[in-house]
């Protein structure tokens, strides 16, 4: 599964078609977790006036368990606006959770796609966002949310390390 991809930020993009459905592993390994250690960090995105607009960062939660526990701010002025939370985890194989407001249970997305510079990750029965696209170049990231005939993408700066 884990490439030595050095491709362009701009064309990392799901091996499968469009129409392709989710081709989830049974078993991941740790080694193949560990693909996604560049994850780990601040990553700010700055708007055409200079501006800070939005901050992601991931931090290893539990080593034993594989979790990498993520969050993403869009910033007005000083004040942190849209929050979200989300976890990347190993637990059988690589899933991505991110919480639902009023709602005990998470959106899980599955792995389709890992190298050294980015992964996709796939949840086809969810309206929006069923892809997100995690690719980087360098010190850039580009995250880009699709579905339902919608696209979004952020485009981040590692922060310091």
């Amino acid at each position: 599964m884990p490439s030595n991809n050095s491709g362009q930020l701009e064309n990392l993009r799901d091996p499968k078609s469009e129409q392709a459905s989710v081709s989830k592993k049974e078993f991941a390994t740790k080694e193949e977790f560990e693909e996604l250690n560049w994850l780990e960090g601040t990553w700010v995105s700055i708007d055409s006036s200079g501006t800070l607009s939005k901050e992601e960062k991931w931090v290893r939660k539990d080593s034993y368990r594989y979790w990498l526990a993520g969050s993403r701010y869009t910033l007005s002025g000083k004040d942190s606006i849209n929050k979200r939370t989300f976890d990347l985890f190993l637990e059988g194989e690589i899933m991505y959770a991110v919480p639902v407001d009023n709602s005990k249970w998470p959106i899980i997305y599955h792995l389709s796609y890992l190298s050294n510079n980015g992964f996709i990750l796939e949840k086809p029965d969810y309206a929006f966002p069923s892809k997100i696209v995690y690719g980087r170049t360098g010190t850039r990231l580009r995250v880009t949310l699709s579905g339902s005939g919608r696209t979004e993408s952020y485009l981040f700066e590692r922060k310091g390390r």
